[in-house]
């Protein structure tokens, strides 16, 4: 929110990448679970290192990501056009 009062929209986006990455956990969550019910671990034993594994791949895959997005060069699309009102 501050970012984006701020005027820094880069800033904010990349803050809202990481928001959905760590509410994504919800489903990570579910999904993970299912696994390990279907694997035979016991919900008892599965569900503590899973809810700590079910934001931390979301959380590292988005970081990565926005590594990867700030090191290309910026697309011709999103170049402004020299003359164009």
């Amino acid at each position: 929110y501050v970012s984006i009062r701020a005027g820094d929209v880069r800033r904010h986006r990349d803050w809202m990448y990481r928001n959905f990455a760590l509410t994504f956990g919800a489903v990570t969550l579910r999904l993970y679970l299912g696994v390990a019910a279907a694997a035979g671990f016991s919900f008892d034993s599965a569900y503590p290192v899973i809810a700590w594994l079910s934001w931390l791949p979301n959380i590292l895959l988005v970081d990565a990501w926005m590594c990867w997005q700030q090191r290309r060069p910026p697309s011709r699309s999103m170049s402004p056009v020299v003359g164009d009102a």
